[in-house]
């Protein structure tokens, strides 16, 4: 865009959250939940379409559990969207790369040259602290996805601890905020802002250690990408604002 390279759905997983915060009130019957919930169906799809089913899986989960702190009663929301999720699921599974994805995490080693060599590398990273082998292009494209192998194989143990540590502590400012604010809609707001880092990492840690399958999720704050990085700045900008009693 006029030069610049963007990623839309790296701001759309913050814009979904405030656009769905903004309809809260108008939910009353299964019909309202849809009429309000039905124009966040556009950028989901779109990022479907990609494909990019990591990205949509995040911003459904987010506001499930945006729909939860609202007090939204489950019998409206809790079936339709656990059978879309199941729709979206069964649809991403039919995809080759998808397949593809799981084949790599189930058996590396069957194609170490091709999907298997990434996952099979970052546990030799992760595995191997002080070693700072790995980043001489072994484990290709680390400075995206897989950073915290990187990270893990220069600082080992007590860094990956820290790191994880400071993922803890902005989940807790951002829970912990919300509970103190008085504003409904900036509460939602912090607590669901938490949840989406918090549920980033997560995913994006269990990736890189082998114990998930490859989401295409980044770190947040650490890995590289512009987008991503405004789109966080942003949501924990916005996050300062309410301490600071400006929302």
């Amino acid at each position: 865009l006029f030069g610049v390279s963007l990623q839309p759905s790296e701001f759309a997983k913050f814009a979904a959250i405030l656009f769905a915060i903004s309809r809260l009130s108008d939910i009353t019957t299964p019909r309202t939940l849809v009429r309000a919930m039905a124009p966040l169906a556009i950028p989901i799809g779109l990022i479907l379409l990609e494909p990019n089913n990591g990205t949509a899986g995040v911003i459904i989960m987010s506001l499930m559990v945006l729909l939860f702190l609202a007090s939204v009663p489950l019998r409206l929301w809790a079936l339709p969207i656990c059978v879309i999720g199941i729709c979206i699921g069964a649809f991403a599974l039919q995809m080759p790369y998808v397949q593809a994805r799981f084949e790599a995490y189930l058996h590396p080693e069957n194609d170490l040259k091709g999907r298997g060599h990434q996952p099979h590398q970052a546990k030799i990273a992760s595995g191997s602290p002080g070693a700072s082998v790995q980043k001489l292009s072994y484990l290709p494209e680390a400075q995206n996805d897989y950073i915290a192998a990187i990270y893990a194989e220069e600082y080992g143990f007590i860094g990956i601890a820290v790191l994880i540590a400071i993922y803890a502590w902005i989940a807790y400012a951002g829970f912990a905020m919300a509970f103190a604010c008085t504003e409904p809609q900036a509460s939602y707001m912090a607590a669901s802002f938490a949840f989406l880092w918090s549920l980033q990492a997560f995913l994006n840690l269990g990736v890189v250690s082998g114990l998930l399958p490859s989401t295409g999720l980044n770190l947040p704050f650490f890995s590289q990408g512009g987008s991503s990085l405004w789109g966080n700045t942003a949501g924990l900008g916005a996050m300062l604002s309410i301490k600071k009693g400006v929302i």
